[in-house]
């Protein structure tokens, strides 16, 4: 709730470069406690698959672009630039070749085209897609509005996002409470 306000504090008193740089005594404190603290568990199955490195590259290829390529359009704002487009057609050009490989490779695939044939799966699959874009969406965009359109600096657009956060966590807290009360098909 407290990183946002935190990270336009550092931005604002160091620079962009130190949201990266914090992360460091963290994650290292992190495998001290996991390496002293934690019990060891040993697997209790061995499972003949292995680690799939082609798809694991071209989904993460995929998802670099389309990243990139967002983040482009938001540079600079229309989508005839090819310093939009190119990024986006490397995506989308890359996630029809992980589905020929999955297709072909169905056994070994990082991710499984067979599960979609499920409706479950699939509308799973789709309403968490569109809840991603709707959450995540107004975190992206709700500083850059904040900060482009009225003006705040970014400790002042990290504290305004500090309400989102104590909505987010109070609403997951009444979720919860309604599907043990009422189950999940209705939630």
């Amino acid at each position: 709730i407290l990183g946002p306000m935190i990270g336009g504090y550092i931005i604002d008193q160091l620079n962009w470069h130190w949201i990266f740089y914090v992360n460091i005594p963290i994650v290292a404190v992190s495998i001290a406690l996991v390496i002293w603290l934690m019990p060891k568990f040993p697997a209790s199955k061995k499972y003949g698959k292995s680690f799939d490195w082609i798809g694991f590259l071209i989904l993460g290829g995929m998802f670099s672009s389309l990243i990139l390529g967002i983040v482009k359009f938001s540079n600079y704002g229309n989508l005839s630039s090819a310093n939009v487009l190119i990024p986006l057609f490397i995506g989308i050009d890359l996630l029809v070749a992980y589905v020929i490989y999955a297709q072909k490779f169905s056994k070994h695939a990082l991710v499984s085209l067979s599960l979609f044939k499920s409706i479950n799966f699939s509308g799973a699959t789709v309403i968490l897609l569109m809840s991603g874009i709707t959450v995540n969406g107004a975190m992206f965009l709700l500083p850059l509005y904040l900060q482009n359109v009225r003006g705040l600096s970014v400790v002042w657009s990290g504290t305004y996002l500090i309400f989102q956060g104590v909505g987010l966590l109070v609403s997951r807290i009444q979720i919860g409470k309604l599907t043990d009360r009422i189950g999940t098909r209705w939630v």
